[in-house]
């Protein structure tokens, strides 16, 4: 516990997370993203970017209801925010859109990735700090589903995060000045591949080139993984990595929720298996007071190799959220920080291996 302590003091970095907040699996070491949130929206001075795949209050009060009002006091002081959400789930949820509209120093844009969607979830603070991670911004991420994310106050990072948003705000690539990182641990990465400013590189081959580095273990835990596209043609590049790895005699598993059993996922999963990679299946229970729609499951998305590299975001693995859909997530080479993550991969899921939760 002092380690976790000790090392989020020294990095730029931090983990948050949320989780069912009736489970008790919460560790009081890393910090809650919802508290983080609302500090920071609570201190911007200037500008807040968000951008995400759809808003979602709840009718009742919730975790997120302290953000919303975090955020509306923010541009009652004079802060410029820029709300950035997918075009076709504005129709979902309609009402928080209207909302926003009405607020002083507003602006709200809907982002057309015309046969796939905006799935990033982040935001930048002050052009100084910023969230990345697998939380929509819906009461149901911060208090009923399994999220994991990353406060980022690294000037670099933060950059390249907010050479993202222009690109998607303007909807037009972005020819931003390149800048050596003199870093290398951190690295934002980011899809698809035709709509990245410069200063970002694709993804797919930064994780595809983690996994093939692998010497002893690789740590999955997503939503759900996929081997075949929209079109229900094979896409066989993470098969092959993951695979292969089994091959050279790296230990492979996968955590992924039981919603991954139904329809070509539970196909892909089985092929998995069958090559040697361990496929488990996690399933939350339902909140004691009653079912709670598309919520009750793990939704973070992350992958540890060696307990030395890792990548934290908000994709899916599956061939059209890394080609079609715009998703950020970070790698990050770095023993302190990976050993973070693997951690908490291990209290919260691997714990819970071979069985549901209670």
């Amino acid at each position: 516990m002092l380690f976790l302590l000790i090392a989020c003091l020294k990095s730029p970095l931090t983990l948050v997370e949320s989780t069912p907040t009736d489970l008790k699996v919460d560790d009081v070491n890393v910090p809650n993203a919802a508290t983080l949130w609302v500090e920071l929206f609570d201190k911007a001075e200037r500008s807040i970017d968000i951008g995400t795949f759809y808003i979602s209050p709840s009718p009742k009060k919730d975790a997120l209801d302290p953000v919303w009002r975090s955020l509306e006091n923010a541009s009652l002081r004079g802060v410029k925010i820029r709300v950035l959400v997918d075009k076709k789930f504005s129709s979902k949820y309609p009402d928080p859109l209207d909302e926003l509209r009405t607020w002083k120093n507003t602006e709200v844009r809907l982002s057309d990735y015309q046969d796939s969607v905006m799935h990033a979830k982040y935001f930048i603070v002050d052009n100084q700090e910023a969230f990345v991670g697998s939380h929509n911004f819906d009461y149901r991420a911060l208090e009923h589903i399994f999220e994991l994310g990353y406060h980022i106050r690294d000037p670099e990072l933060v950059k390249s995060i907010q050479d993202i948003y222009e690109t998607d705000w303007s909807d037009s690539p972005l020819n931003a000045t390149s800048h050596i990182r003199s870093n290398t641990r951190y690295q934002i990465v980011a899809s698809p591949p035709h709509k990245l400013p410069n200063t970002v590189k694709h993804d797919l081959p930064a994780i595809k080139g983690l996994i093939e580095g692998a010497r002893r273990s690789v740590n999955v835990q997503l939503l759900s993984y996929t081997n075949f596209d929209y079109a229900q043609e094979y896409w066989y590049i993470l098969d092959d990595a993951l695979i292969n790895a089994v091959k050279r005699g790296v230990s492979v598993e996968l955590l992924v929720s039981d919603w991954s059993l139904t329809g070509h996922k539970g196909k892909s999963l089985s092929k998995l298996e069958s090559e040697g990679v361990a496929v488990k299946y996690v399933t939350v229970p339902e909140h004691p007071n009653g079912p709670i729609p598309y919520a009750r499951t793990i939704h973070s998305k992350i992958l540890v190799v060696d307990d030395r590299h890792c990548w934290l975001g908000s994709s899916n693995w599956s061939h059209d959220y890394f080609y079609k859909s715009r998703n950020v997530g970070i790698i990050l080479s770095s023993k302190r920080e990976c050993r973070i993550l693997f951690k908490r991969f291990q209290d919260v899921y691997q714990s819970k291996w071979s069985q549901t939760f209670p």
